[in-house]
């Protein structure tokens, strides 16, 4: 892990490595799809120092430390938390957000939406799905029912086996023709066919 003193500033800002960029991604993601997230989309109390965990255990020899007050990372030039044990005031809170910078929110920002775009690109694919289920049902029920078509054309008495083909190929290019064979008596099937050769 590199570090680098920009010119203009005082302070010291640390460079993140490609490697340590993905590995800080996939723990958001992590913490995103899990219980660390709230309702409101923000993160629960005490996410800092698990991040932090994850971190380490993902990069080895990471030196990475949670901010001072595990909820509100203090930012720097930002007042430090108050010393009592009580939460912080909504005043602190607001100070230091203001003051805070915003790269970890962007993060969590791209984090987000990246996810959502996952979401819709899901939905897109299981309607896709679904569509395709549809038409493999559909020639399901269509092979079923030609099947059921030659068996019943097998069992008509007086009709021979050229003629049994010849009378199946002919119903089978018009679907009125398979329901008006599968509605007829028994009685009427045998002249119905005959017409139709």
């Amino acid at each position: 892990m590199e570090e680098n003193t920009r010119p203009n500033s005082k302070q010291t800002k640390r460079q993140w490595t490609p490697h340590e960029d993905a590995k800080l991604v996939e723990c958001l993601v992590e913490l995103a799809t899990t219980s660390w997230k709230c309702d409101n989309g923000t993160f629960k109390s005490g996410y800092g120092k698990h991040l932090e965990k994850m971190l380490h255990e993902k990069i080895p020899g990471c030196d990475l430390k949670e901010p001072p007050t595990p909820s509100v990372p203090v930012a720097p030039g930002a007042s430090a938390a108050p010393s009592s044990s009580a939460a912080p005031s909504a005043s602190y809170i607001e100070r230091n957000k203001r003051k805070r910078g915003s790269k970890s929110e962007e993060v969590i920002d791209i984090v987000v939406e990246s996810m959502r775009d996952m979401k819709g690109a899901y939905q897109e694919h299981t309607a896709v799905l679904v569509d395709m289920v549809s038409c493999f049902k559909h020639e399901k029920e269509g092979a079923e029912r030609r099947m059921k078509l030659m068996a019943l054309l097998r069992d008509v008495p007086g009709l021979s086996g050229d003629d049994r083909m010849k009378a199946g190929l002919s119903i089978l290019k018009d679907n009125s023709l398979i329901d008006m064979v599968f509605q007829l008596q028994p009685e009427e099937l045998l002249p119905f066919l005959k017409k139709l050769l």
